[in-house]
């Protein structure tokens, strides 16, 4: 029960943010990391894969914005995107589980019953940033990984992989961040 009152707290915080709150300082070195490489306004381009769920393919196109919330303690994405794939508006809170020593993601979206979750644990595996979690398809768990890659200063690109059950896993959706 602690960890739901801290996320209600957590988003709270973030959607409550106060005039001129995206200037904060990061909390801890690994907040400063997460905001050096992520926070800002960004323009989006979201690529799905041929695959069983989009077998000719989709886009979408639209908007992102991180920013340090809750005293600089977490970090806030919110996506507004539309296209073939469909609309989404989308926010991700990551903050720094110190007792863990990992990080931890909540989203919530616009689809599905059950559209604000906890979405596994993230680490930086070099200069790349990887979020692993498990998500119910069409009956059955998937495990996934989110990688933002190629991080510089005016842009990354977040590759979603689902696991093809053998431990390999393929990008079903690829997105590319440009600074706007």
């Amino acid at each position: 029960m602690p960890t739901i009152f801290f996320i209600f707290l957590v988003v709270c915080g973030a959607v409550m943010q106060r005039p001129g709150e995206s200037d904060l300082e990061p909390a801890n070195p690994e907040m400063q990391k997460l905001a050096k490489a992520f926070a800002g306004n960004w323009k989006t381009q979201e690529v799905f894969a041929h695959n069983e769920f989009y077998p000719k393919g989709a886009e979408r196109q639209g908007t992102a914005r991180f920013t340090l919330a809750t005293g600089g303690t977490s970090l806030m994405e919110e996506v507004h995107s539309d296209g073939s794939a469909g609309r989404l508006d989308f926010i991700a809170i990551i903050w720094w589980d110190k007792d863990a020593q990992t990080y931890r993601v909540f989203t919530c979206g616009n689809g599905g019953n059950n559209p604000c979750k906890l979405r596994g644990t993230a680490h930086w595996d070099g200069a790349s940033f990887s979020n692993e979690y498990e998500l119910r398809l069409r009956g059955a768990d998937r495990k996934w990984r989110d990688t933002f890659s190629e991080i510089k200063v005016g842009s990354f690109k977040l590759v979603a992989a689902m696991d093809d059950a053998d431990g390999t896993f393929q990008p079903a959706i690829t997105t590319y961040y440009t600074r706007k």
